[in-house]
C-alpha cells in the first residue's frame, strides 16, 4: 500500500517538529498598547476578530495570576502585602 501510494505521485512534507522555525516580522498591530513584539501578534489576531485588550490589571490582580500560574495556590496575605509594599 506504501508503494502505491508512491507510485501515485505521493506528497511528504517532514513532520512540524523536525522543520527549523523561521522567524516573522511581527505584523504592524497594536499601536498604542503591544509592548513587544508577541503583543503584535496578539493584536493581528484579535483584530480580525474585532476583540479589544481590556485595560492593564492592577499589581495585586498581576500578582494572583502569576502566583496561580506557578504554584497552582492563591498567594498568601503576607505575600500580597509584601508585592504591593514594594514598588521596584
Amino acid at each position: 500500500m506504501l508503494i502505491r501510494w508512491i507510485r501515485e505521485g505521493a506528497k511528504y512534507e517532514p513532520h512540524w517538529a523536525f522543520v527549523p522555525p523561521t522567524k516573522s516580522a511581527p505584523p504592524a498591530a497594536g499601536d498604542g498598547w503591544a509592548l513587544d513584539p508577541i503583543d503584535r501578534f496578539v493584536a493581528a489576531a484579535a483584530d480580525k476578530t474585532g476583540l479589544q485588550p481590556r485595560p492593564e490589571a492592577d499589581r495585586a490582580t498581576l500578582l494572583r495570576r502569576l502566583h496561580l500560574s506557578v504554584t497552582g495556590l492563591p498567594p498568601s496575605p503576607e505575600e500580597t502585602d509584601a508585592f504591593l509594599a514594594d514598588k521596584s
